[in-house]
């Protein structure tokens, strides 16, 4: 008797997905995905455990048995699974990656037998209903859309209106929506800043990090928290407010606190979405004696309440990560009113955050050739500067800066500093990637100058952190210490979290470079743990990147490869190729520290392959040092000089510096010692003219290494001092140190410098380092000293 055939699996339900084992087939918004097989078999075997979560060898010995798979290719295969569903690595809506663990399936899952039809984005007209619990939800949403409003087309006068700062506190829970009004609260404030009246709010989530910074309680007394935040952020009024919905329409009253505790009640008359916003907006700013420009040329609303409402889902979605719902229903808006030019632009958005970059570029270009018609300079301002971050992903950097300088002069058009600010620092961070730091540095001061004069204090400390990654670049280490501390004193003051996860990064790699690694591995410590708080998984990787340097710098090569691999895993996620390149020159240097030049070619070659015009000219250059060093140890001399004497025609100093000292690598012979002395001379004189206390620090230490080799020992005495004086913690300081006692007959201490090396030291046996190492154990163990210097 036949046995009867398996039942079939059950299909599965996830966000706009379905995922049907037996026919090996995923749809998504209705329509199939071509999936691959291998990432097929990923997806149903996250999607059938939602609670589990996989480890990188559990995924791999599921979909690979018997075979050694590297994280990078599983990764790629997340990255494709991901891609299907219409999730992203910033998203993380369907696949959420578990940092040291590996990934856990994160979206809601059904199956065909749990009664009812799969839920729908889109309502139909006749079942929109709108429940109080709903009135918050929608109001939320729509505030982004209310104050997009109509200025006309102008040159700046040279008299600009005094600005009006407003710092949000928390919203008191309504008896009727117990929940916060604050986000919806604020972007009306800030978009009526921008586009309707001269006032600039500060987000209730900023305010609070802000008092708690200051040890005040939001919920305390408004005089005290006022008079605390005019003196921090230059706040004239704080904010609360109430929203609740009922038969007759929305219901909206917000309580402002002035000067001297003055309090005064913004209550706009009950009706529609867009009649109490635009009656909100506009009873604020006459409260405040600001001039209100009402809504005239652009339409922000359509006259439909219900196409309104779905603008406000659509928003919502938008402020929430939700991208695939907002694409969704920012394309059923304009399907019914194609006339919201702000609906457009934001669907663009949508399409840009999701990666769909030919979409996005569509849309943007409609929205800017709308706003220009229309003479709205803002938005065509805002559409500019997004053609011009898509022009600089693909690699077009001469498109880009079209872009940006068009943004600015639309910006400058429409009298909005902050805005202008904006592409100022833009086209700096553009001059920057190209290496001009001269007009970088000035581009950034010139937005500096901007965004004090908008009040914003937030994009003032954005110019500080890009200050010091010029003035990094420029080799003016201390310059660059100081904008940086700068920065982050700033924002620690702000209470602006994502910011300084940043600056803590980028400060620490300062730190190592000035010899301070304790304070950096205590920023990078800092810096790792508000990440992880904040799921902010970019700020994760670039701080893995300075901890992966900062463990490379102590001959930890295992804990630096480690680390290294975390951050490339993270970049690749994110889509981030620029990233993954500076991670792979990091992991290039751990196998040429250990002593495997080919496994460096090969890390190398990978990351020129990821290098599409995105690396800044010195990254593209260190490679370059990198791969001359791994020749050297190839013996191909000729092909290494061939690289090093290319780079000694940069305008970079640091890397003719540098260059100059791996001639001096090349060159060097104790018999024959004057060319390589040379090089060396000529670079520690291009180093002295430099802000680069670490090289000039590690090219001393390799002088006194050729001095020992021939015995010379006044001048390692100097050299070794000076170094010292950078960071007494060097293990190649210690071990020149432990060959200069052993020549001086300090048997002891030199003992005690090498077993402590062997202890914090992670190296592999056959590295140039571990058998210097071995070579001077042996020297201490058979009473010679001959091999002290071998």
């Amino acid at each position: 008797m036949t046995a009867p055939p398996p039942p079939p699996l059950q299909r599965i339900f996830f966000d706009d997905c379905v995922l049907d084992p037996d026919a090996r087939e995923l749809h998504r918004g209705g329509l199939l995905v071509e999936v691959e097989p291998r990432v097929f078999d990923l997806l149903c075997l996250l999607a059938q455990r939602p609670e589990h979560s996989f480890s990188k060898d559990e995924i791999a010995e599921a979909l690979w048995p018997g075979r050694v798979i590297s994280d990078t290719v599983i990764s790629q295969a997340i990255r494709k699974a991901r891609q299907a569903c219409g999730d992203s690595a910033d998203q993380q809506r369907v696949i959420k990656t578990l940092h040291g663990i590996g990934y856990r399936f994160n979206a809601a899952t059904w199956h065909d037998d749990a009664g009812g039809e799969r839920p729908t984005l889109r309502g139909s007209r006749q079942g929109f209903s709108r429940p109080v619990r709903y009135a918050l939800w929608a109001v939320t949403g729509l505030l982004v859309a209310a104050l997009l409003s109509w200025r006309p087309w102008q040159v700046p006068s040279a008299e600009l209106p005094q600005r009006i700062t407003i710092a949000a506190l928390p919203a008191v829970e309504s008896g009727l929506v117990g929940d916060s009004l604050s986000a919806g609260l604020e972007v009306l404030l800030s978009r009526m800043a921008a586009e309707r009246s001269d006032i600039q709010l500060i987000t209730s989530g900023r305010t609070e990090r802000a008092l708690d910074g200051l040890g005040l309680d939001p919920r305390g007394d408004n005089a005290v928290l006022l008079e605390a935040l005019r003196q921090t952020l230059g706040v004239d009024y704080l904010i609360r407010s109430v929203v609740a919905q009922d038969e007759s329409g929305y219901r909206l009253q917000a309580e402002l606190t002035g000067p001297e505790g003055l309090t005064r009640l913004i209550q706009p008359k009950v009706g529609d979405l867009a009649s109490m916003v635009r009656g909100f907006a506009s009873e604020l700013a006459r409260e405040l004696g600001a001039s209100f420009r009402e809504q005239e040329g652009i339409p922000v609303f359509s006259n439909d309440d219900f196409v309104n409402e779905a603008y406000v889902r659509a928003l919502n979605a938008l402020l929430a990560g939700d991208n695939r719902a907002a694409t969704a229903l920012f394309t059923s808006v304009l399907e019914l009113d194609p006339g919201l030019v702000y609906a457009r632009y934001e669907l663009g958005n949508a399409h840009w955050q999701l990666g769909e970059h030919e979409h996005a570029a569509e849309h943007y270009k409609v929205s800017l050739e709308m706003a220009l018609e229309l003479e709205t300079p803002r938005l065509a301002g805002h559409a500019s500067t997004m053609l011009g971050v898509l022009a600089w992903q693909g690699g077009s950097l001469d498109e880009a800066q079209a872009w940006y300088e068009r943004a600015l002069t639309y910006y400058e058009a429409a009298n909005d500093d902050h805005a202008a600010a904006s592409a100022l620092g833009n086209l700096g961070n553009l001059a920057d990637q190209r290496g001009d730091l001269e007009q970088a540095a000035a581009l950034q001061l010139a937005a500096q100058d901007r965004f004090k004069a908008a009040g914003d204090l937030v994009g003032k400390s954005a110019t500080l952190t890009n200050l010091a990654v010029i003035s990094r670049q420029r080799s003016r280490l201390h310059e660059a210490q100081r904008y940086q501390q700068q920065a982050v004193e700033m924002q620690h003051r702000l209470g602006v979290g994502s910011m300084l996860v940043r600056s803590w990064t980028y400060l620490a790699g300062i730190e190592i470079e000035l010899g301070n690694w304790d304070e950096a591995s205590q920023l990078l410590a800092e810096a790792t743990a508000m990440a992880t708080a904040q799921d902010n998984r970019l700020g994760m990787a670039e701080a893995q990147l300075e901890q992966a340097r900062l463990a490379l710098a102590r001959l930890q090569t295992s804990t630096a490869e480690t680390i290294a691999k975390d951050a490339l895993s993270g970049f690749e996620e994110l889509g981030m190729p620029g990233g993954e390149a500076l991670a792979l020159a990091i992991l290039a240097e751990v196998e040429l520290v250990r002593g495997y030049p080919e496994q460096s070619f090969l890390q190398l070659e990978q990351a020129d392959r990821l290098d599409q015009n995105i690396s800044k000219p010195r990254d593209r250059a260190v490679r370059q040092l990198l791969r001359a060093r791994a020749l050297e140890a190839f013996e191909q001399p000729p092909d290494a000089r061939s690289i090093l004497n290319d780079l000694t025609g940069s305008t970079d100093q640091l890397i003719i510096a540098l260059s100059q000292a791996g001639l001096g690598s090349l060159a060097w012979s104790p018999d024959e010692p004057e060319a390589g002395l040379a090089h060396w001379r000529a670079a520690l004189e291009a180093l002295e003219r430099l802000d680069e206390p670490g090289q000039r620090a590690r090219l001393r230490i390799r002088l006194a290494e050729a001095y020992l080799d021939r015995l010379e020992i006044e001048p390692v005495i100097g050299y070794l001092r000076l170094a010292a004086a950078w960071n007494p913690t060097c293990p190649q300081l210690w071990l020149q140190q432990a060959r200069l006692a052993i020549l001086q007959g300090r048997r002891d201490e030199a003992a005690d410098i090498l077993a402590e090396l062997l202890n914090i030291t992670e190296l592999p046996d056959q590295s140039p380092f571990r058998r210097q190492l071995s070579g001077l154990h042996d020297s201490l163990h058979f009473g010679a000293t001959d091999a002290a210097i071998e």
